[in-house]
């Protein structure tokens, strides 16, 4: 028997039990009572179950082979045995659990690492000059080869000392850089220890062996010690005092305590004189080859103490109870709009909602103070109790270039769980536009809601154009199951949509996300109110409208569309918007339901075409009004109301017509700054004009009407001979009057901001 030499772990706290002097063994039969007992050992090779302390363990009864042929016969080793990793059954031969995950790689003999797992190919047989390429075969997948499940029927291709039992055999025999490595997270637990049974081959085995452990993943090796003079054809394996397992203690290494990319590694080395030496006392001679590893590896285990369990905080409780994880990923993720409300699931954990069920409408609401002469815009939304968020009510005035800035902020023990409405820091009067929103942000995550704001309308005489870009809030927003014919049916935990309608008022649906390349967001729907009241169910019923931005019924591939359900603006709804700025005897014109401008008269509380009410007339989006009066009133007009965030579909047809920004911004037909708002509107983008077409327009610097003139020759907007095609004529409180022989039924302009 061969005396054995041991050098302590190379950082200090670092103890690796001693590897005494042993008799050859044929099995572990280790009394539960012995003091050598380790918590993971198995007595009569029956798995039993581990201590609890214990978080990985194995021995290996799920085995396999690895072999090449030279000459006919056996040129390369057998490995028998495998580590649990993704491949691999997480059960034994006797059905007893496997403890724990584990990656288990081989550093093979010509270089490269191989993996430890299950092979379900065919059996691969390979010369001296592929030996590089691993196999690892299943004896179960091959009877013909491997006719019995009993490990010890194949002690004649094994050395003596693996029969009777599985276990796992690394082998490289001319490689002194080959390595068995073991990655095992060590998650959860802290103060680790790890032990195993230990043989080596017979044959050139080096007696020389380094233990260390890496915290990441082998970069570095904090752990190390040398152990040497190990003899070869026995166990060491604590069957008795003089016997004991090799086990390292890793207390005193925090750097192992739950971490995922522990590593636990065994390589062969030289004596301390520099010299490779083998198990039988031979040296590798001057210029040849390091004798290499050849060990077999059973009852591997890592065992510690128990972290407490991490604790879930408010919002992965949250995300495990609507998605069954607690991850930040997929359909759970901040960002994901599962449902399709356009609302992602951090805004509606931090709101109150539901994420998968359409409940985002009114969930934010835009309003102003009741200090007349003071006014402040607000925005109202709920808070839940959760420090980790921070609330944030960001202002602009310019939804394109502008800054937004923090008007209101809430976090920590200030969320307190309710309804709360956070004002502007600034009057309305001291802007002309002026737009809140919403931003919440946690640990890792920020999310912002879409913009509510206001646009200011000025009080003169004579005539102006006026736009409304504006919309109102969506009453539904969700996802499209289905299209048959006119009938939409929404998708999901949807509400019975007749119950949000009111029979006195007109609605529409417009899509705000598309599944089919983004060719249909923008457009927009009818609703027939009363067919869909009456269907008193989760479906819209669409109607065929002149409005409707495309003809038809709606597309089927409109199925998985997310879409947005907002009332139409009616005339009468000017008149409660902007109480005050409509006097007596005014007159608008505009086009009424596709058809000619008509014009309408404001009586001093109403609006009347002829002696026929008009309060009901729709003022769809996209049309503008032309407004003229004899007296100017005595206030502005404020219209307060949300912001598109999508596409803006606004047909363009042969003949005349009034129309309205889709967007509050300012934008310009061509601008010469690429970063300015561009409303596509000339042939060299969007536009199909001829030579001749007119517009009129404020002028930005004047705001007095000026008519603009289109020129194929040169592809723009003139007035005069001036080249007006970087002006910003489209403004966002105006509207353009255009005159045009062309048709361009498909105009769509993208949202010139970021939501």
């Amino acid at each position: 028997m061969k005396k054995i030499t041991k050098t302590k772990a190379m950082l200090p706290g670092a103890l690796l039990a001693a590897l005494l002097p042993a008799c050859p063994v044929p099995a572990q039969t280790i009394p539960e009572d012995s003091p050598f007992y380790h918590p993971a050992a198995v007595y009569g090779f029956v798995a039993k179950p581990p201590s609890l302390d214990t978080f990985y363990y194995n021995d290996f009864n799920r085995y396999q082979a690895d072999y090449a042929l030279t000459g006919g016969s056996v040129q390369s080793v057998f490995y028998f045995g495998s580590l649990n990793g993704s491949g691999n059954s997480q059960t034994d031969f006797n059905g007893a659990a496997i403890i724990g995950q584990s990656r288990g790689t081989f550093s093979g003999q010509y270089g490269g690492q191989y993996d430890l797992r299950r092979y379900s190919g065919s059996p691969h047989l390979s010369n001296t000059a592929d030996q590089d390429q691993t196999i690892y075969v299943d004896p179960g997948l091959f009877p013909a080869l491997f006719p019995s499940p009993n490990p010890a029927d194949y002690s004649g291709f094994l050395p003596s000392l693996t029969a009777g039992r599985n276990t796992i055999e690394f082998a490289a025999l001319d490689n002194s850089g080959a390595a068995a490595r073991f990655s095992i997270s060590t998650k959860g637990y802290s103060r680790i220890k790890v032990s195993f049974d230990l043989a080596l081959g017979a044959l050139y085995s080096s007696a020389h062996y380094r233990f260390r452990a890496s915290p990441d993943n082998g970069a570095t090796w904090p752990f190390q010690a040398d152990v040497y003079n190990l003899s070869g054809g026995h166990w060491y394996n604590g069957d008795a005092e003089d016997n004991p397992q090799p086990a390292f203690d890793l207390e005193d290494h925090p750097e192992f305590d739950d971490n995922e990319n522990f590593v636990f590694e065994i390589i062969p080395v030289r004596n301390p004189d520099g010299v490779w030496e083998n198990v039988n006392g031979e040296t590798s001679p001057a210029g040849g080859f390091g004798f290499g590893l050849y060990i077999y590896i059973d009852r591997f285990a890592l065992s510690g103490t128990a972290l407490p369990p991490e604790e879930s905080n408010l919002l992965e409780s949250w995300r495990e109870a609507h998605f069954g994880t607690t991850a930040n990923e997929g359909e759970a993720a901040d960002t994901a709009d599962p449902e399709g409300d356009g609302l992602p699931n951090l805004l509606e954990y931090a709101l109150g909602l539901d994420p998968l069920h359409s409940d985002s409408a009114g969930s934010v609401t835009i309003g102003k103070t009741a200090d007349t002469g003071n006014e402040r815009l607000t925005l109202s939304f709920t808070r839940i109790a959760d420090p980790a968020l921070t609330y944030t009510v960001e202002a602009t005035d310019d939804l394109v270039s502008g800054e937004w800035t923090p008007v209101f902020t809430s976090t920590g023990g200030e969320n307190t769980a309710g309804s709360y409405t956070a004002e502007d820091i600034d009057l309305i009067s001291d802007h002309a536009r002026r737009f809140l929103r919403l931003v919440v942000s946690t640990e890792g995550s920020t999310v912002t809601g879409n913009p509510f704001g206001y646009i200011t309308y000025f009080s003169v005489t004579g005539t102006q154009l006026i736009g409304v870009p504006m919309v109102e809030v969506s009453t539904f927003a969700g996802k499209i199951a289905s299209v048959s014919g006119l009938t939409v049916t929404v998708a999901g935990e949807s509400p019975n949509i007749s119950n949000l309608l009111s029979p006195n008022s007109s609605y529409y649906i417009e899509i705000s996300k598309d599944q089919n390349g983004g060719i249909y967001e923008g457009t927009r729907f009818d609703v027939n109110t009363s067919e869909t009241i009456a269907a008193n169910n989760g479906t819209i019923i669409l109607k065929l409208s002149t409005e409707n931005t495309l003809e038809g019924n709606p597309p089927v591939a409109l199925a998985e569309a997310n879409f947005i359900l907002r009332k139409h603006i009616l005339l009468g709804d000017l008149n409660t918007k902007m109480p005050g700025f409509f006097v007596a005897n005014d007159q608008i014109a505009l086009r009424r339901d596709g058809g000619t401008i008509n014009t309408f008269v404001f009586n001093g509380t109403s609006w009347r075409q002829g002696i026929a009410p008009a309060d009901s007339i729709v003022l769809y989006p996209g049309n503008g009004l032309l407004l003229a009066r004899t007296a100017a009133a005595t206030t502005e007009g404020e219209f307060i109301g949300a912001v598109r965030c999508n596409s803006f579909a606004q047909p363009i047809h042969l003949g005349t017509q009034i129309l309205s920004e889709g967007y509050p911004v300012n934008s310009a037909a061509e601008p010469s700054d690429p970063v300015s708002p561009n409303r596509l509107f000339t042939n060299n983008s969007l536009g199909t004009f001829v030579d001749g077409d007119t517009l009129f327009a404020h002028n930005p610097d004047t705001d007095a009407v000026v008519t603009y003139t289109y020129r194929v020759t040169n592809n723009r907007w003139a007035a005069g001979i001036a080249n007006a095609n970087a002006l910003n004529i489209f403004r966002a409180n105006k509207a353009i009057y255009l005159t045009t022989a062309g048709n361009n039924p498909d105009y769509i302009q993208p949202c010139p901001f970021t939501p």
